[in-house]
């Protein structure tokens, strides 16, 4: 006789010398399928809930401070100080590309205002709809309640895309992770139906697919992919689909990256920035499986060495042990997890595709980069998952202890799940001290500057341009700008940081600011309504002139907030 329990686990049950053994756990569940049911909609309530507490949990405490950072002083102001709805959209002429976050901006801002918690907490509820999307994506393709909770918990704790949950931009491509999520599953759904019932599912499907790459193009990859899902779950007749799918995401496509202002990488290269973009996803995985922080490479192979050898031996153990009477075969008991396993190595290698075009995304990235995970995660979490569940299965049998397998799985993901905390509050930290100093700058322009004349360059020295890797402060031209406009609400007004390794140039008819923005465009001033605002101090200099430039700059060199390497051009 067997008994079910709920999370997937089918245990032996009886009395009597057969069952005088220690209990075998065998799952009954498998990964796709033809059959499958689509969860309901309080289910999929109560997983929406759910995200929200956890995420808000871990992630609000940034609700206080708050904090816009980079491109969403640009954003403010575009959608806010544009004159009306219309000219916001108008605008955001350079998001021509990306027609629905072309819209989307001046939308959010008209609705959630100029201040930044609204647009943190509206940040975090996008993100909790995500992962309750993962969840029921998780329950579709088959896996129990318990499991795909499991995953998702450690999905929304994932500190390797947290900039998803603290930097306000990342919004709009969460919510477009979100739609890809949500296609998949009409589209598995419309496979499970018959009919026209069948062919609106795939129609919806498809108009998510297109949605989420006109938001924006994160996802591509990906939903390229899925086509072999769907072929290796529902055979043949799913490749008219498939094409249906690439021909559709395939035309948006082309339409996206034809107008974008990015410079992807040439196609010869694009090889190599591939295997690079592989090594560093090993090393995140390998990274997130034991550690809330980065250790060494060779701690790293040390213990990846140490688990492999782990992992052989209870194998050999195993394979020993399968034909006595100690349970059924130990194959049949992994084969869930084994497959779950490949399926998210599959889907992290499709996910990854979409930044390999992108010079300056990795796996690896820090800040405000490692947005280069938002896709990813979700499929590593789970093969972290699957790992988990296979080696806890294999020890237990290797000790004989086949009962404790659960308690020694909830314990492994527990532990997991406070570092991946540990290291979300560091994070958060960070994050933080880059929106207090970024009030400290503004409070003390205001201190020293009450009143800037229309049309004023201020150049801000003083304020490093990150709080940590990746994290800005003021590190640009338009977050620091963004900035004074929201502060003095002047939309003529500009800001120029003089970040690390500045130098300047006083010409006989304007300023010249040179550092790693320069490929942004010419950082120049004019004479007569440029101000140098040292924030420490604080002080503020009005540059009439080449000769008031020059003292000032020399002093600033002085007080070793600017290098000593002007390059003196005369007239332009």
């Amino acid at each position: 006789m067997t008994e079910v329990h709920d999370g997937g686990e089918l245990v032996a049950a009886g009395t009597g010398p057969a069952n005088a053994g220690p209990t075998s756990t065998v799952p009954h569940w498998r990964l796709g399928g033809r059959s499958g049911r689509m969860p309901g909609l309080g289910e999929a309530g109560l997983a929406f809930l759910g995200a929200a507490v956890v995420t808000f949990s871990a992630y609000g405490a940034q609700l206080r401070p708050g904090g816009f950072y980079n491109d969403d002083w640009l954003y403010l102001v575009r959608s806010r100080f544009s004159g009306g709805f219309r000219g916001a959209v108008r605008s955001l002429d350079f998001l021509h590309f990306r027609p629905l976050q072309r819209v989307y901006w001046p939308a959010l801002f008209r609705v959630l205002g100029p201040e930044p918690t609204p647009h943190v907490a509206w940040t975090l509820t996008v993100a909790s709809l995500c992962v309750s999307v993962t969840y029921l994506l998780l329950r579709t393709l088959g896996l129990p309640r318990l499991h795909a909770t499991g995953i998702v918990l450690l999905a929304a704790l994932f500190p390797g895309d947290d900039s998803t949950r603290f930097w306000p931009s990342l919004s709009s491509v969460v919510l477009a992770v979100t739609l890809a999520f949500a296609g998949i599953i009409a589209a598995v759904a419309a496979f499970r139906h018959d009919g026209r019932r069948s062919f609106a599912l795939h129609g919806v499907s498809v108009a998510l697919y297109i949605a989420s790459v006109l938001l924006y193009e994160v996802a591509f990859s990906l939903i390229l992919a899925c086509g072999a899902a769907y072929v290796a779950m529902f055979g043949r007749r799913a490749l008219r689909r498939w094409a249906v799918d690439v021909a559709s995401v395939g035309a948006v496509l082309v339409l996206v990256t034809s107008g974008t202002f990015y410079d992807p990488l040439p196609i010869g290269k694009m090889p190599e920035h591939g295997r690079q973009v592989a090594r560093d996803a090993g090393r995140l995985l390998a990274d997130s499986l034991w550690a809330p922080t980065h250790p060494s490479d060779l701690t790293t192979v040390l213990v990846l060495c140490f688990g492999a050898a782990i992992c052989g031996i209870a194998a050999w153990r195993i394979r020993r042990a399968r034909q006595t009477a100690y349970g059924a075969d130990p194959a049949s008991e992994l084969q869930p997890w084994l497959t779950l396993a490949l399926v998210s190595l599959i889907a992290l290698v499709a996910s990854y595709g979409s930044i390999v075009p992108s010079p300056t995304l990795s796996p690896i990235g820090s800040g405000q980069q490692n947005r280069a995970n938002v896709v990813a995660a979700m499929w590593l979490v789970a093969l972290i998952y699957a790992v988990i569940m296979i080696a806890t299965r294999m020890t237990a049998r290797l000790l004989y202890v086949t009962r404790a397998g659960p308690a020694m799985a909830i314990t492994i993901v527990g532990l997991v799940a406070v570092g991946y905390v540990i290291q979300i509050r560091e994070d958060q930290r960070q994050w933080e001290r880059a929106s207090l100093v970024q009030s400290y700058a503004l409070d003390q322009i205001s201190r020293v500057q009450p009143r800037l004349p229309q049309g004023a360059t201020v150049l801000l020295f003083g304020i490093p341009s990150e709080s940590a890797p990746g994290i800005p402060i003021f590190a640009v031209s338009w977050d620091i700008g963004g900035a004074l406009v929201k502060r003095f609400g002047d939309r003529t007004l500009v800001g120029l940081p003089v970040v690390e390794g500045s130098t300047l140039d006083c010409r006989d008819d304007r300023i010249i600011l040179h550092n790693r923005n320069d490929s942004l465009g010419e950082q120049s001033a004019p004479y007569g309504n440029t101000f140098f605002v040292d924030a420490n101090a604080p002080t503020s200099t009005r540059i009439a002139n080449r000769t008031t430039c020059t003292t000032s700059r020399d002093a600033m060199i002085g007080l070793g907030l600017l290098q000593n390497a002007a390059r003196e051009s005369g007239r332009a």
